[in-house]
């Protein structure tokens, strides 16, 4: 059942963090074009278009990129331990992730919650929207490693029953 659910979020979260990527590039494209040939087309608002369409992007994908390996990691020390030792290092690996993010989620609520009523420069839009990207983000990202420190959990009954035998 997790997968399935897993598969539709994917699918949902590459479509809706691509779209708000393609919205950053067209925004950038047009505001550059406008300002290399002086068309007078008044993209003052490119800017903050980009800058909030690349933040919902980057926070909106972050937990599938950790699921799926893509952000960077230091693995050195990983390489030279035991498959036990690897599975400790990554519980704690995920539950210090699981803190890091929670934070993320409880003061991102909060400024957003506090910057309802800021207008942005341009757009004039409540700056609710763009800082409400970090917890929904966040919570995201909370869902990822609460799946994989069960998936873990798991991985640890198969060890300690290898163990045995």
């Amino acid at each position: 059942m997790l997968e399935n659910v897993r598969k539709k979020m994917d699918k949902a979260i590459c479509l809706i963090s691509g779209s708000f990527f393609a919205l950053a590039v067209l925004a950038t494209l047009l505001g550059m074009i406008d300002r290399t040939f002086g068309l007078g087309w008044k993209t003052v608002w490119a800017e903050e278009i980009t800058r909030f369409s690349m933040a919902w992007a980057m926070f909106i994908i972050m937990g599938l990129c950790l699921r799926t390996g893509y952000q960077s990691a230091f693995t050195l020390i990983l390489d030279y331990v035991s498959e036990k030792k690897k599975v400790i290092l990554n519980v704690v690996i995920l539950l210090l992730i699981t803190l890091l993010f929670a934070i993320f989620f409880i003061y991102g609520s909060k400024m957003a919650i506090k910057n309802i009523n800021q207008l942005s420069p341009v757009l004039q839009v409540s700056m609710f929207y763009p800082y409400v990207s970090m917890p929904a983000g966040a919570l995201l990202v909370l869902f990822e490693t609460v799946t994989a420190l069960y998936e873990s959990s798991r991985e640890w009954k198969v060890l300690k029953i290898e163990e045995v035998h």
